[in-house]
């Protein structure tokens, strides 16, 4: 399962998401978010942090593979989330990938010897992720 999840993240279809929504992201600036392109993000982050949730898919396999994503994403687009969560009167969503993001950052605390407090990704952190979001990831374009 994870090889899918791992080809699904690389699809050209979330390749583009990524693309197009990392270049908003650099700076920890709030600009305004490309909806579709986010709820596509999480989403996906939502499926991965559920089947590692349920144990359906192996966490250690995940936080391997996804940490760093998950923690950058996430800490860009958590009040995002919070403003869905009011508008469509629902705490749930993106609760699994919010569950996910602590487990992470707890791991990550662990592992470095730091303080709760510091388990946050930093902004330089999520920049340089976010850039090369923008750099290295060039979506396959359909002929016309």
């Amino acid at each position: 399962m994870f090889t899918q999840l791992d080809a699904q993240y690389d699809s050209e279809h979330l390749r583009a998401a990524r693309h197009e929504l990392a270049p908003l992201l650099v700076g920890g600036i709030e600009r305004t978010i490309l909806p579709q392109q986010a709820e596509d993000i999480l989403d996906f982050f939502e499926m991965v942090a559920y089947y590692t949730r349920k144990r359906h898919i192996d966490y250690n396999l995940v936080s391997n593979g996804f940490s760093l994503p998950i923690r950058c994403y996430w800490n860009a687009l958590k009040d995002y989330v919070k403003e869905l969560r009011v508008d469509q009167v629902d705490k749930s969503i993106y609760e699994h990938v919010e569950w996910l993001n602590g487990q992470l950052e707890a791991e990550y605390v662990k592992e470095q010897g730091l303080h709760l407090a510091q388990a946050s990704i930093t902004i330089e952190q999520a920049d340089r992720f976010f850039r090369s979001e923008t750099t290295t990831i060039v979506p396959t374009r359909r002929p016309n």
